[in-house]
């Protein structure tokens, strides 16, 4: 049954890749990824025929290509991607009667095999980011249960480049599971403290001299003579008065004052 709708589904490809809109060279390549990935499924080359049909569908995305990439994800127990793909294809407009009749097999299919998984995460997870075997998981999705692929799984928390919480988990088809990771809080960062402003001492050094030739007053010598002139001046003006006037007081118009004891 899987490999009958490849069949039909490629021999359909080309009406429904080219569309006017759509440049010549898009489709053409388009055209043949899908061809390629149809020889990958005739080999059973299920990784292959997912690569492929990806890529077209990228250029193209028709219901034909987005309903064989879903064949081959189940392929390859991608159940939840390949359920996805085929709502897609269902609310496509382009859809014919009969490729809405297979494909809404498909998805029953499918349906009665995805499991579901709980994250959820305690401490402080804000800033981090999650992650379920090496994809990106919006962190709002903690606490939910998701559709899941059943089969192993490995959950770890990021923050920045550093793995700050992990947890693996086994998920059987059609069953549940649910692991808790505790988060740790960010490290703090190291807070420096200036120095006490108050505490400061500002020193201001006196400015220097102005740096121009010594004048002759400023020289040692000088006050040397001069020290010796006064000295000099002072023992002559004291022996003068020593020795100079006689022993009468002196005499006025308003009479004598004798200062003598």
């Amino acid at each position: 049954m899987k490999r009958v709708l490849l069949v039909i589904f490629a021999t359909a490809a080309v009406p429904c890749a080219a569309r006017a809109q759509d440049s010549a060279q898009a489709t053409a390549a388009a055209r043949a990824l899908f061809q390629q990935g149809v020889e990958c499924a005739d080999h059973e080359e299920w990784a292959c025929a997912v690569e492929r049909f990806e890529q077209a569908y990228r250029l193209r995305s028709s219901p034909v290509i987005g309903s064989n990439l879903g064949i081959a994800l189940i392929h390859v127990d991608r159940l939840v991607e390949a359920s996805e793909r085929f709502q897609a294809v269902m609310r496509d407009p382009a859809t014919t009667a009969a490729m809405r009749e297979e494909v809404s097999g498909r998805i029953a299919e499918i349906g009665a095999h995805i499991g579901h998984l709980t994250i959820r995460l305690t401490g402080s997870p804000e800033g981090a980011t999650l992650t379920l075997d090496g994809h990106d998981v919006p962190i709002s999705m903690a606490g939910v249960a998701a559709p899941c692929d059943p089969g192993d799984h490995t959950i770890e928390v990021h923050r920045g480049d550093a793995i700050v919480a992990s947890a693996s988990t086994h998920l059987e088809v059609a069953g549940s599971a649910e692991v808790s990771l505790d988060v740790p809080a960010p490290p703090r960062e190291a807070i420096s403290i200036a120095p006490d402003r108050a505490t400061q001492v500002l020193v201001i050094a006196a400015p220097p001299p102005p740096s121009h030739p010594p004048q002759f007053y400023e020289e040692w010598w000088f006050w040397t003579i001069i020290g010796v002139v006064v000295v000099g001046a002072g023992v002559g003006i004291g022996i003068g008065i020593a020795t100079s006037g006689s022993s009468a007081p002196p005499s006025g118009s308003l009479g004598i004052i004798d200062g003598r004891m």
